[in-house]
């Protein structure tokens, strides 16, 4: 198993407003992986129904995705 340091993974707000830190430095192995974000900002506090940014980044990459969040 190939290990890789430096996985950092961040969930934004639409204003770029960093809302939760969910791995930071997170050595994972080559592959797919998985992180689960239970909702909630760094406060603890769920978050409010819209639109998130996951940004995921390994060495020096960086990849994007817009999440979508709903009240249930």
């Amino acid at each position: 198993i190939s290990l890789f340091s430096g996985q950092t993974v961040k969930v934004y707000n639409v204003a770029r407003h960093l809302v939760r830190l969910l791995a930071y430095d997170r050595i994972v192995s080559q592959g797919s992986n998985a992180l689960a974000w239970n909702g909630k900002d760094n406060d603890n506090q769920i978050v409010s129904t819209g639109a998130y940014i996951v940004a995921v980044t390994v060495g020096d990459r960086t990849e994007t995705k817009v999440v979508s969040v709903c009240d249930r």
